[in-house]
Formats: C-alpha cells, structure tokens, sequence
C-alpha cells in the first residue's frame, strides 16, 4: 500500500508488519491476514494496487454441501471466482458458469438438474444431483459398486473477456457398498437405452 502524509509534523515510523489499510491487518510477521474478513492462506497480494483488492481471474474454488452425497441427492456446489491471490472476485456479477461430468467414460455419470449457475459478487451455487454407473449390483445384500468416481468440472467464458474458464476436475464423494442409499430409499435401477 501507500501512505500519503499531510501535516507539520513527520510521520509515525511503522515496522514491516503493520499494514495502514483499514481492510488488512498482520499482527506479527508470518502470521495470517484477514483481508475484508476473508482469511487468505496466501497472505495479503503485493499487487500495487492494494493487498486486499482482487486482480483478473485466475482460479474457481469449489465448495461442496454435503462433503459425501448418495446418488441422486441434491448437492449445492458454491463456485468461488478468484484471483491470483485467492481474492474473490466481487466486481464479476455476470459470468454464466455450468458444471459438467469431467470424467474418462462419456455417460458414465450423468449431472442432472439445473447445471448452469450465474457468478454475483464472485460467487455462483448450482444445486445439482448425480447419477452414477454403478459396475455390480448385489440384490440379495444390497451391495453396489461404482463403474468410476463421479469427477466434475466446472467451464465458462469469463464476463471480463479473458476467454474460457474451468476449475480442476474434482471429484464428487458418492456413498456406494452397503450404504448407496440414505436410511429408508431404495435404489432405483435405470435400464440401458
């Protein structure tokens, strides 16, 4: 940052550690710094336009609610735009991102419901539900076994004009075995077209 000094006398002498931005704060050197009430693990930027301003697009992190779903359960993925520095991006309120199964088999794992989710203020949640292949099923004792891991992706075309976006696929945490449905479902087969 900058400081601009007006007055008669000299300005206070500050050590390396103390930031004058009212947005961040470091209490000792190495520590973590809160930067408008988001911790960054990377510490404030030294970007000259300020630590705790976001540049251009760099990153999409993912949150996923919950951490492990059963096939077919509504999961909201939160999608975070970010820069460089693991800033939020809250000027973007207008990039249209979807989530698309990112996985080696073509149709192995379907993403059903609304796909598309619209970035505001830097975030985009997409509520979505997943539908695997599942490689054997044993009826008797209700055992299955998934044909892969249900990975994702999430693409776009940033507002700003850079071009595509995509997050690094992830993987989609699926219940499977003797515990594929939640307590009282059961689960529903679907035939091969």
């Amino acid at each position: 940052g900058v400081l601009f000094w007006s007055g008669s006398s000299s300005p206070p002498q500050l050590d390396d550690t103390t930031w004058l931005n009212n947005a961040c704060r470091s209490w000792e050197s190495g520590q973590e710094l809160t930067c408008q009430g988001e911790t960054r693990d990377r510490g404030c930027n030294s970007a000259l336009y300020g630590p705790c301003l976001a540049s251009s697009y760099h990153s999409l992190s993912i949150e996923k609610q919950p951490a492990k779903a059963y096939a077919g359960q509504e999961v909201v993925i939160r999608v975070t735009k970010q820069d460089y520095y693991g800033t939020r991006i809250p000027t973007d309120s207008s990039t249209i991102l979807r989530i698309v199964a990112a996985g080696p088999q073509t149709g192995a794992v379907i993403v059903r419901g609304n796909t598309f989710g619209l970035v505001q203020a830097g975030q985009a949640t997409v509520r979505i539900s997943v539908v695997p292949t599942f490689t054997s099923w044993n009826a008797t004792v209700g055992e299955t076994q998934l044909y892969e891991p249900a990975v994702l992706q999430v693409l776009g075309t940033d507002a700003d004009g850079r071009g595509d976006i995509a997050s690094e696929p992830f993987e989609l945490d699926l219940w499977s075995g003797m515990q594929v449905c939640p307590p009282g479902a059961v689960l529903a087969l679907e035939s091969s077209p």
